[in-house]
């Protein structure tokens, strides 16, 4: 009925309005698929890190493991030695004049 009263110089133009339409929405169908699989792609980064990221409660019981029992550490062990050594106690020392 709308194509019988139509000219046909008119319906070539909604014909091609209404092309234009669909590859508007299609473009925006495909900026919005971009976005979201950027997102996720940048969500699973962040859990993965999360995951393989020690716990704070774990790094506390490392830390006071290695102070009350020591470390295997020849490093750490020949520091804790030197330090009574090299900080010895000095009296100052005044003259008399």
């Amino acid at each position: 009925m709308l194509a019988s009263t139509l000219a046909p110089t008119q319906r070539r133009g909604l014909i091609l309005i209404l092309v234009l339409a669909m590859l508007a929405l299609m473009a925006l169908i495909g900026v919005t698929f971009a976005t979201l699989s950027g997102q996720g792609k940048i969500s699973a980064r962040n859990f993965a890190q999360s995951v393989l990221t020690p716990q704070a409660d774990a790094l506390m019981d490392f830390a006071l493991d290695q102070l009350i029992v020591d470390t295997g550490d020849v490093r750490s062990a020949s520091a804790a030695t030197a330090w009574p050594a090299t900080c010895t106690a000095t009296t100052p020392t005044t003259t008399a004049t």
